[in-house]
């Protein structure tokens, strides 16, 4: 089915507070924002979470979330939620009972993603429908602990990894306090500890990070997990990483990307400090993953500056990427963010990929689909 958007005049009243420039720290604007030469075709395919989804996310507590991360666990789907209301939660409204939740996770089996996506349930407390918190700091202080938000997730074997951001503070648009970027792991998908001894620094490149999602033999073949990250917020640039897949919670064994030598070759650090940016900011909420129909990796992410969803491909992880592709631009959604993939979720090999957007007016979370066949 194609959702056929309701018509929402509130949504005006919400455009000042997510337009890209207007509160931007006049420090970090750099050159007059420009919209992509090409845009390829894409189109909303239906709500993911809310009272219009497949399956009105309302009846467990869910009356607003953002994000959907997308990874695959013991054969399902698992999409992973940042701030989540519920109660008499409405949009940006004031209300007695929100029950918030740092972060939440609904798991589907569903495999046709052109009519949108079932959820078939949400990890729960086991004595309430309710979706539960699957971490989160136990007081929401504001300037002291306030949220923990996903950015990232991978799975090895029955080991489930989480990548989050621990929120001091929200900043004005796009710029984010944190005390530091760390990781939640689980053996079971439903219950998750926080790392003690894997952490980066609230000021550091390494707080928001984007899982490369590569499913082919080869690649897996080698032992090695890469990720791009950035500091926390949407107007910096990102950062190439890899571990060993058995090492995902020894920080010691984290290497940095450092350049390449005179043959073309990466080159690694074991310290974050001689980590070199391979795409230059802004980068906000990225998603990254190996595309078959390109033959090319492919990151998502929203360029703020614009406010537009944008897409870049390259042969290496380690660049050079190619120059911005519009995917959904703000004039479309007014308040647009996230775009997380997964490697199932394509047809034709990836000449179609399916995308979950954040809508903040709304402040919930849509399947969205883009049509690669031109960049060939």
């Amino acid at each position: 089915m194609k959702f056929r958007k309701k018509e929402a005049s509130t949504i005006l009243v919400f455009i000042a507070l997510v337009l890209p420039n207007a509160f931007m720290p006049a420090w970090l604007y750099e050159n007059t924002p420009r919209l992509p030469d090409v845009f390829v075709p894409h189109w909303m395919v239906a709500p993911l979470t809310g009272q219009y989804a497949l399956n009105d996310s309302r009846l467990a507590d869910v009356m607003g979330t953002d994000l959907g991360i997308v990874v695959k666990y013991q054969g399902q789907y698992n999409f992973i939620f940042g701030d989540t209301f519920g109660g008499d939660y409405l949009p940006h409204q004031p209300c007695d009972y929100c029950d918030w939740r740092s972060n939440v996770m609904a798991y589907s089996s569903d495999t046709t993603f052109s009519d949108g996506i079932v959820i078939d349930g949400w990890v729960t407390n086991g004595t309430s429908p309710n979706a539960t918190e699957l971490f989160g700091p136990p007081e929401k202080i504001d300037k002291v602990d306030l949220t923990m938000i996903p950015t990232a997730a991978m799975v090895d074997g029955s080991r489930f990894y989480i990548f989050y951001m621990d929120i001091n503070h929200w900043g004005t648009a796009g710029v984010y306090y944190t005390n530091y970027g760390s990781i939640a792991y689980s053996d079971d998908g439903m219950h998750f500890t926080r790392a003690t001894n894997v952490s980066w620094p609230g000021d550091s490149n390494f707080n928001m990070f984007g899982h490369v999602q590569d499913l082919r033999p080869a690649s897996i073949a080698t032992g090695w997990e890469y990720f791009l990250a950035t500091p926390a917020g949407r107007y910096h640039a990102a950062h190439l990483l890899r571990v060993p897949r058995s090492s995902v919670l020894d920080q010691s064994a984290y290497q940095y990307y450092a350049g390449t030598d005179g043959a073309g070759n990466p080159t690694w650090s074991q310290s974050t400090c001689g980590a070199r940016a391979v795409i230059e900011r802004p980068v906000g909420e990225l998603s990254v993953m190996w595309n078959e129909y390109l033959q090319r990796y492919v990151v998502m992410y929203i360029e703020h500056y614009t406010a537009t969803i944008i897409m870049r491909t390259a042969e290496r992880l380690w660049g050079p990427w190619s120059e911005p592709i519009g995917v959904v631009p703000f004039s479309e959604y007014p308040g647009l963010y996230g775009s997380f993939m997964h490697p199932d979720l394509v047809e034709d090999d990836g000449r179609v990929v399916y995308f979950v957007m954040s809508w903040w007016p709304l402040y919930n979370t849509y399947l969205m689909a883009a049509n690669l066949t031109g960049l060939i």
